[in-house]
Parts: structure tokens; sequence; C-alpha cells
């Protein structure tokens, strides 16, 4: 069973969109610490195209986004936040084996809504590279927190938890939020002590230059 961890963070919801003002703002690349959406897309709705560079990328209606989307967001995106999702366990675990090939590299933390969360099915065929970590692992965005004093809440993952490890060394923790799973990333195993808010710096982001 994936283990709770401690969190809070408030909702709110906006009026709905059109199809063409969704696809403008996506588009856009705002330059922006902060990119936060609480309109309805459209039903039907699809992207893909890249995503702007965000230190906190917030969707709550995200009935629209696929693995790729995922993928393309943690290329750009360090904190992540989807309330609404219509992907389940398994697309969480295509998405963690993309990110094994180091793909989506910027991402720190992805909180997302997911039915019935299962963690066999969220690391089936990923066994061999999961360790353990005796000690708590708490995540932070304190570059987020600087900035925004109400933001960067730290996520905090309880002791004796698998996780896991690619070949770079990044490890990628999951646990229970209240809206769903919670997948937060950290460097390297020593980025991350008992009692000790984890560090990290991000890696090179090789995507095209944005337009």
């Amino acid at each position: 069973m994936v283990s709770p961890i401690q969190s809070k963070r408030p909702y709110a919801k906006w009026m709905p969109f059109s199809e063409e003002e969704c696809l403008e703002l996506l588009t856009a690349k705002i330059i922006s610490p902060l990119f936060v959406w609480g309109g309805d897309f459209p039903e039907g709705f699809r992207y893909t195209g890249s995503f702007g560079v965000h230190e906190h990328f917030v969707i709550h209606e995200g009935l629209w986004i696929t693995v790729e989307n995922l993928v393309s967001i943690g290329e750009t995106c360090t904190d992540v936040f989807i309330r609404e999702s219509k992907l389940t366990c398994t697309d969480i675990n295509s998405f963690l084996k993309i990110w094994l090939n180091q793909k989506a590299n910027a991402l720190r933390s992805l909180v997302i809504k997911c039915e019935n969360i299962n963690e066999d099915v969220i690391f089936n065929g990923l066994e061999d590279k999961m360790i353990t970590v005796e000690g708590t692992m708490v995540y932070e965005n304190e570059k987020l927190s600087a900035m925004f004093e109400s933001m960067g809440t730290p996520q905090e993952f309880p002791p004796g938890l698998k996780v896991l490890r690619r070949k770079d060394g990044m490890i990628a923790a999951a646990g229970l939020h209240s809206i769903g799973l919670c997948i937060c990333i950290w460097t390297d195993i020593r980025s991350i002590q008992e009692n000790e808010t984890g560090t990290w710096k991000l890696l090179p982001i090789n995507n095209p230059p944005i337009p």
C-alpha cells in the first residue's frame, strides 16, 4: 500500500473557457514562475505541444492530460499539481518508466488525482530499480517558498519507504495525497537525511528553445 504523506493545499475553481482560449494560453509560453489555470477545458480538448518553464504549474481540470503531456510538462516545470485527471495507476507506471530513461528531468514533485491507487500497479516491472530508504524523507521547494510564502508546502514521506532509483542516481518516492497521488524526486540518495529538508539542483533541460 502506498503510504500517506502530510500536506495541505487550498483549492479554487474558475469558469469554463473555449478551446481557442485554452490553446492560446498553453502555446503562449508565458515567462513566469507560476502557471495556475482553474478554468474548465472544453470536452474532448487535446494538446500535444510543449509547455512553458514554470517553478509551480497548476491545472485544476486536467481530464485531457495524457502520459505524453506529463512527460512534456516534466521537461520544463518543477512542481506540478493536477487536481482532476483520468490517468490511472497504469498510466503513472508508464510515466515512471519514461522518467527512468532520463526524461522529464525538471520535475521534482507531481500531485495528481488518481483513482484506486495501487502500489503494485504503479511500480509493476520496476521492482529491480527500487531501494529502501530508512530515514524520513521531506521534500520542500525552498526556492518557491522563498518567492511565495503560501507555496512550497513540505511533503513528508515515512521511513522504510521503497523508492525508485534510476541510473543517474535520481530517486522518486510515491505517497498518498489528499486528492490522490504524490510523487517527489530528489537528485540522489545523499540529498535525503532524516529530519532534514532534501535539497536539489535542477539538471540541464535539453528541450529545443522556446520561440
